[in-house]
């Protein structure tokens, strides 16, 4: 029953009461507590159903492997304990089928970091090296390399294949990461303008603490980190950032492919 998936405490269990008065309050209860979760829900603009898929249902097999590879970019030992607090309490409310909108955030966000540190991990770029300010690309570094900038022992995709001006501009790796050719090229092009702050944009996607709300930009990855399609962006991220990507065709498809597979409407004619 729905109901029993909101069950906190003993006392909350109707099952078994013979006093119909008895039964009724408990049940009024669970159903206040149902229609709750429901409205938040519906203010996220996200099904909390999809966001379990953002996790995806194998990566439950136990706590430590919710974490992926994100918390190998995490340099403070507090932010460590945190986040494995997070995911442990995350995994336990899943298997008692007690999931709560208040996660969806962090959810997202989690998985972002995760993603950007799956794909510094294709590409040979240490995970726990993308915090530190003065780390280089590899693609632009000076010395001996490959010709085309990557270890060629490394298989990768097509999606991450560094541009021509990842090769000739120095920056720092994190922006390798993003599996969209020309977003990365913008990031590059602003940041060597002065114009874009992408510490501001790294606290956007992946910072969990206080005031990460789904409100907030977001980018939210469905599937595999490399893959171009499994990417969507929130319209907030649009409002703030969508100049990074300008002539980006490939991620307005992808989010629309998603926002239809929620029964929303597609984002026609967007201005960046």
């Amino acid at each position: 029953m729905p109901q029993l998936s909101e069950l906190r405490t003993p006392d909350d269990d109707w099952t078994g009461k013979t006093k119909a008065e008895d039964r009724r309050r408990r049940q009024n209860r669970l159903n206040q507590r149902t229609y709750r979760k429901r409205k938040m829900l519906q203010n996220s603009h996200l099904p909390l159903a999809s966001a379990m898929s953002v996790l995806r249902s194998g990566d439950f097999a136990s706590p430590l492997s919710v974490y992926g590879e994100g918390i190998l970019t995490l340099r403070d030992a507090e932010q460590h304990v945190k986040l494995y607090e997070f995911t442990e309490r995350v995994y336990l409310d899943y298997t008692l089928y007690a999931m709560w909108p208040t996660y969806l955030p962090a959810l997202i966000r989690l998985n972002v970091l995760n993603a950007l540190a799956h794909n510094a991990t294709m590409l040979g770029i240490e995970a726990k090296s993308l915090c530190r300010d003065e780390t280089s690309s590899p693609f632009n570094s000076h010395g001996p390399q490959a010709p085309n900038g990557l270890i060629p022992a490394l298989p990768y995709p097509e999606s991450l294949r560094p541009t021509a001006k990842q090769r000739a501009v120095q920056h720092h790796p994190w922006l390798d990461l993003f599996p969209f050719p020309r977003m990365r090229d913008n990031m590059i092009e602003g940041a060597a303008n002065g114009i874009f702050d992408d510490d501001m944009l790294c606290y956007d996607l992946v910072h969990t603490g206080a005031g990460s709300e789904v409100e907030q930009p977001a980018l939210i990855v469905w599937g595999e980190s490399w893959d171009a399609q499994a990417w969507e962006v929130s319209i907030a991220f649009l409002k703030k950032w969508g100049w990074l990507v300008r002539g980006c065709s490939e991620i307005i498809d992808s989010t629309n492919y998603w926002r239809e597979k929620r029964g929303e409407k597609k984002l026609i004619n967007v201005k960046l």
